[in-house]
């Protein structure tokens, strides 16, 4: 990684190791982790077994997250290593950025667990459901669909995304969303989630809001 100078301050927008998208327009969306830039080019470590399916694809687009705005760029492929699970592709060329709107709304399927806390009648003090699906995200909240319905007095839980177990760089990624629940939606468009609850964030400092930013941007 790139270090900063004594007495300069650096426009790098990669000043810590980041989350990266690197995607074949229109075909796949691979998500990495920049380790290193060597001589104008970058060092990605994407998933297990996500190197593959970078072969034959000389080109990609490149899209980052970083202190609210989301940076976006064309990169070529240089070199594909399946047993170290590295991509290293040019540094992105008219590498441009756009902020990112709080208001931005993105229409998806991500499978999610909710914890609904300081439960006095279960054991453990809180329930865990993994039966839910977000199906809109944005900077200011999310609408979640339930397999089953919520309790009236159910108010204030955590959102627990990137669910694969069997994927451990996927559980290095794991998300935990702090939310407040402000309304109940009458129909979900998915039928194997028939019941969807609007929620606001709550507590997002800075870091949560940081981690949010990185995450989205994969998924665009």
């Amino acid at each position: 990684m790139s270090k900063e100078l004594p007495g300069k301050k650096s426009t790098d927008p990669f000043a810590n190791e980041d989350l990266v998208t690197l995607e074949v327009p229109g075909q796949l969306k691979v998500q990495g982790v920049l380790e290193r830039k060597i001589a104008g080019s970058w060092r990605v470590r994407v998933k297990p077994n996500n190197t593959a399916l970078l072969h034959g694809h000389g080109y990609l687009h490149v899209r980052f997250a970083k202190n609210d705005r989301l940076y976006y760029g064309k990169s070529r492929v240089l070199t594909l290593d399946e047993q170290q699970n590295t991509v290293i592709v040019t540094e992105p060329e008219n590498l441009d950025s756009r902020p990112i709107r709080a208001d931005q709304r993105l229409q998806i399927q991500l499978p999610a667990a909710i914890i609904i806390m300081a439960r006095a009648d279960h054991p453990a003090g809180f329930i865990y459901r993994a039966d839910n699906c977000i199906i809109d995200l944005s900077f200011s909240g999310m609408l979640i669909a339930c397999k089953t319905p919520l309790d009236s007095g159910v108010k204030d839980i955590l959102v627990l995304t990137c669910l694969d177990q069997d994927d451990a760089y996927v559980r290095e990624k794991q998300v935990y969303l702090p939310v407040t629940k402000i309304r109940d939606a009458k129909n979900s468009p998915l039928e194997e989630f028939p019941h969807s609850y609007g929620f606001k964030f709550r507590n997002m400092f800075p870091q949560i809001k940081e981690m949010l930013g990185e995450f989205i941007s994969t998924l665009f």
